[in-house]
């Protein structure tokens, strides 16, 4: 017996959480992540993140814990809270050890590299502007058509009937720890699971943008204040390479992009992986 979806997450995840109210609009979701968050006396060093549980994000979950056993050459078993634990271990003490010598930054622009060099991303960009022509004088972005589900557009239209709305306080250090928890990332995607943790901690200490969210499509960064206009050009920049063109297909052109972005105290970032 698999277990009810609630059975199946509490089996993954015993930490202190909230089942919120299904109807509910991104709007009083964020506001009750809010108040969360900004309750530091009660969290005892905990962060809240909301998480869209479902079928799909559960499966991934712990197919991706299952594969990172057979790479360390150990018999596969059920996905526990505890073996999720020692996958995140694993994802973040890697990335302690890759930023020894060098910085966040660093890290992350290598990332970037290499993900224009992914050959999905490179018949992205022969369709649309090079993300280096953003920076040039007289940029005019081009809205190329990119086949993104609709549901894409916003998180609350991804909460089906078959959907659990979960805002649950993770025992993590930093925020960005939570996506090594939740290892949900596609596999056919460009980045793998530890490339997007490295690019949230970036993006967390470089932005100050706190992971707020995560489902099956992406992940949601929120900041107390919207981001200047010339860093919403490059963060729009950014998640538009990162999401191979989603961010910009669901806001419209690139400069609409980043006006969300510089109007908005959240980002939505998706995997970037089964869109077409």
């Amino acid at each position: 017996m698999r277990g009810t979806l609630y059975e199946r997450f509490t089996h993954l995840y015993p930490y202190h959480h909230q089942v919120l109210t299904a109807g509910l609009t991104w709007d009083e979701v964020e506001s009750l992540y809010g108040e969360a968050s900004g309750d530091e006396l009660t969290r005892h060093n905990t962060y809240p993140v909301i998480l869209a549980v479902d079928e799909g994000l559960l499966t991934r979950i712990e197919q991706n814990v299952t594969d990172f056993m057979r790479y360390t050459g150990r018999e596969p078993r059920p996905v526990t809270a505890r073996s999720l634990g020692e996958y995140a271990g694993n994802i973040i003490g890697e990335y302690e050890v890759r930023t020894l010598d060098t910085t966040t930054s660093e890290v992350a622009e290598k990332i970037f590299q290499q993900l224009e060099r992914h050959p999905r991303v490179c018949t992205y960009k022969r369709r649309t502007d090079k993300i280096t022509e953003l920076f040039s004088p007289g940029f005019t972005p081009v809205d190329v058509p990119y086949c993104v589900p609709e549901a894409l557009v916003s998180a609350s239209a991804t909460w089906g009937a078959d959907t659990l709305l979960v805002l649950v306080d993770f025992p993590v250090e930093q925020p960005a720890d939570v996506l090594a928890h939740v290892p949900c990332v596609p596999a056919e995607t460009p980045l793998d699971t530890p490339a997007f943790y490295a690019l949230t901690r970036y993006w967390q200490e470089y932005t100050y943008a706190t992971l707020a969210y995560i489902d099956r499509y992406g992940i949601i960064l929120y900041r107390q204040f919207p981001p200047e206009s010339h860093e919403a050009m490059q963060l729009a920049a950014e998640h538009d390479l990162v999401s191979v063109g989603a961010c910009r297909q669901a806001n419209g052109t690139l400069d609409e992009l980043a006006q969300s972005l510089h109007t908005q105290n959240y980002g939505r970032v998706y995997w970037g992986g089964g869109l077409q």
